[in-house]
């Protein structure tokens, strides 16, 4: 964690180097994950949801003065995050689809060899008569 002299030393070199500068640009992070618009915000003259119905939360500052931080919201999209228990759930999925199909041939394994065996009976039958 930077301590607060540390950061006011910081913006001094950072000044000292900016003076031939005319024009310093904000520096912004994310602060929120994308989160669906609501009703209101849909509404908003803004028009952030409109690209994707979703949004998250900017925070923006300049290097002159980084404690003066203005939020805004922006459109963004959403990822596939996935959670351990959404990674739970598909291994669970997996589970059961692989159980059916371990039946299923089973199941069509001894249905072959049984119809095979009466077919077999029937052509001995024929032979014999």
């Amino acid at each position: 964690m930077i301590e607060e002299d540390e950061l006011d030393e910081d913006n001094e070199i950072n000044n000292n180097n900016n003076n031939n500068t005319s024009q310093s640009f904000p520096i912004c992070e994310t602060v929120s994950e994308c989160i669906p618009c609501e009703d209101q915000d849909k509404s908003n003259p803004n028009n952030y949801c409109e690209q994707t119905g979703y949004y998250h939360l900017i925070e923006c500052h300049t290097k002159e003065n980084p404690k003066d931080k203005k939020r805004y919201k922006e459109s963004c999209r959403p990822d596939i995050i996935y959670t351990p228990y959404s990674v739970i759930n598909l291994l669970i999925f997996e589970g059961v689809l692989f159980i059916i199909i371990l039946v299923a041939g089973y199941m069509f394994y001894n249905r072959t060899k049984y119809l095979s065996e009466l077919q077999r009976q029937r052509y001995q039958r024929l032979v014999q008569n």
